[in-house]
């Protein structure tokens, strides 16, 4: 059929902008919460592929239902099976390819200004994840009837991509090539094993379809041969990635770390990634100016701030664009929010709850209103916070200090204000 007339009769272009919509709405839902890093948010882009596989692979199953329909594999062809297929599974495949490469572009706005460029990786693996969908979704409309093809490709193919981003293990998420906020902080690369792992799966998932729309029927053995390569690769997949966690990042290396030194008299290094280096000057300024008023709060000078891991006399501390943020971003260094192993090995922590306090306290001394803590962190811990502020400067700090030294253990109970 000539590509116009299939243009006019392939469902594939019919669901192509309310597919691209849902892609574009999908790749920006977090980005007003997530790091403005491109390999974050290329995570976040690939991460449409939860849209479009489930769609696509549909759309194939529908083509395959009108082969079959049509009883082409029973007739006498002069092209290669294999051929036909292609043919068939064309537009999906285009179509899937479209949107994905659409849910960059909505991003735009909020990136374009941020130095570097896209992770492709994740892109390349959802392409990939979409690619292998439409073609089993097209094995499967030529297997079965398209009222039951068409729904279990649909549901079939979002369960599997949507439901083990939430589901333990954790290192499940990693094999669906669907990424989503599994990276990147900052302070994060991609971990390759991860990149990795997606591949092998959407490999696998290609070479099942190719078994099921390609290979004929009656040879079993090439059949066999695909299943057992798929096979393999889900299990090396499983292999890289089951001692991993949730997160599909690795530490960033500090060598990255962009540092100026203050020229006043307590001079202050301040270390930044490169994504924010342009903005050093104004960093440094509005850094010293809470550094001094923690200093003056009882805690130690430091002589570095820095984005990366902190050394001796260094404070770790997250810096955004928006400097009312800025006390926030340095009480998160100050204040571990890691759950201590020994919860894990059956111990209560107790001091959990102060996570949030102390965090409060330190952005408050830092500069952040009350009505800024209760509006990050709520009315219980800013009434906790205009309790302590009321109490003398060594108490305050007592308490800060002990609580502080208690985070790490369970089974102990948080120091009271006194």
């Amino acid at each position: 059929m000539p590509w116009l007339g299939r243009l006019r009769s392939s469902a594939a272009v019919y669901v192509l902008p309310v597919v691209i919509i849902l892609a574009a709405l999908q790749a920006r839902r977090e980005l007003g919460s997530m790091d403005l890093y491109w390999p974050a948010v290329s995570a976040m882009a690939g991460s449409a592929v939860g849209v479009i596989a489930p769609v696509y692979s549909a759309v194939a199953a529908w083509e395959g239902g009108r082969l079959k329909r049509g009883g082409v594999e029973q007739q006498t062809y002069v092209r290669p099976w294999w051929t036909i297929v292609l043919d068939a599974v064309a537009l999906p495949l285009l179509g899937a390819a479209c949107a994905l490469l659409a849910a960059l572009p909505a991003q735009l706005p909020e990136i374009i200004s941020v130095p570097g460029a896209p992770d492709w990786r994740f892109m390349g693996v959802s392409a990939l994840v979409c690619a292998g969908f439409t073609i089993v979704g097209f094995g499967v409309g030529r297997l079965l009837k398209p009222v039951y093809a068409v729904p279990i490709c649909l549901v079939g193919t979002y369960l599997w991509l949507a439901y083990p981003i939430s589901m333990q293990p954790l290192w499940l998420r990693h094999l669906t090539g669907n990424y989503d906020t599994a990276c990147c902080r900052f302070d994060e690369i991609p971990d390759w094993r991860a990149l990795a792992a997606g591949t092998l799966v959407g490999l696998a998932i290609a070479a099942t379809g190719v078994g099921l729309s390609v290979v004929r029927r009656q040879v079993a053995v090439k059949r066999s041969a695909l299943g057992l390569a798929s096979l393999s690769l889900v299990v090396c997949a499983v292999i890289l990635v089951r001692d991993m966690s949730w997160a599909a990042a690795v530490p960033r290396s500090a060598q990255d770390l962009v540092c100026e030194r203050s020229t006043a008299r307590d001079a202050l290094t301040v270390c930044l990634w490169p994504e924010h280096a342009h903005d050093a000057e104004r960093a440094m300024t509005a850094s010293s100016h809470v550094v001094d008023r923690l200093v003056a709060a009882g805690l130690r000078r430091p002589t570095t701030l820095t984005e990366g891991p902190a050394e001796a006399n260094a404070w770790t501390f997250s810096y955004r664009a928006d400097l009312a943020l800025l006390p926030w971003g340095i009480a998160s260094g100050l204040v571990p929010q890691d759950v201590p192993r020994c919860q894990d090995e059956g111990g209560q922590w107790l001091t959990g709850d102060m996570v949030l306090p102390l965090m409060s306290w330190v952005a408050h001394r830092a500069g952040a209103t009350l009505e800024s803590v209760e509006t990050r962190a709520g009315a219980e811990t800013a009434a906790v916070i205009r309790e302590v502020t009321r109490r003398p400067a060594n108490s305050q700090l007592s308490w800060f200090r002990e609580n502080l030294r208690l985070l790490g253990k369970c089974d102990v109970d948080p120091v009271k204000i006194s």
